[in-house]
């Protein structure tokens, strides 16, 4: 967006992402918004009044640590009230069984899901192909369970199912992924890689 410098006077609260860490720089852009009415209209600079509380509710406390190019004395933020992240519990990843799902890791970023590609190019944590290889037979391993538990094993949340697959890979390694033949093209990921390859399957149902 060109020009989102003069919502910076306007705004009840400005945030900033800097390095996976939210910062409050409210304080920060009136100063700037400030000092360019002054300089627009010709005036000397001179220290801006106190502005009031932003409104929200935002509480703050020190970011600390340096951040990159936070500056500015950017503070960490923590809203309050916005209520407790619901747990979302897969209903349906794919129509066809799993026996049917064919998937495969087309390139670092691309996987081959049934007839859908889902793209991981935003994913920066992946560095290898072998993670995404994981990652797409850790898809239809999903599959396989939202399956089951529709059919009347219970239905479990992502946060149960990704659990699940950790401990099934802690039991028994990554054959788990592949359990009838043996790749030894696999490395481990994260179950955070994981969900974001399942949030971008486009036929997922979540209840």
């Amino acid at each position: 967006m060109g020009g989102s410098g003069d919502y910076l006077g306007l705004a009840d609260a400005v945030i900033c992402m800097d390095s996976y860490r939210v910062l409050d720089l409210t304080q920060r852009a009136r100063d700037i918004a400030a000092a360019h009415d002054r300089a627009a209209a010709g005036a000397a600079p001179s220290a801006p009044a106190a502005p009031p509380a932003p409104a929200g509710g935002l509480s703050s406390s020190s970011g600390g640590g340096g951040g990159g190019g936070s500056g500015g004395g950017g503070r960490s933020v923590h809203i309050p009230g916005y209520g407790p992240v619901a747990q979302r519990a897969p209903a349906a990843v794919y129509s066809e069984g799993p026996d049917g799902l064919k998937v495969a890791a087309r390139a670092l970023g691309l996987i081959s899901y049934g007839s859908q590609e889902v793209q991981l190019s935003a994913v920066e944590q992946l560095v290898d192909r072998s993670q995404t290889r994981a990652i797409a037979d850790a898809l239809k391993w999903l599959h396989a369970r939202v399956a089951r538990g529709s059919g009347g094993g219970g239905r479990r949340t992502l946060t149960q199912l990704l659990a699940e697959l950790e401990a099934e890979l802690d039991q028994k390694g990554l054959d788990a992924l592949s359990p009838r033949q043996l790749l030894g093209s696999y490395a481990r990921p994260r179950r955070f890689e994981v969900a974001a390859a399942l949030n971008r399957i486009r036929t997922l149902q979540v209840a």
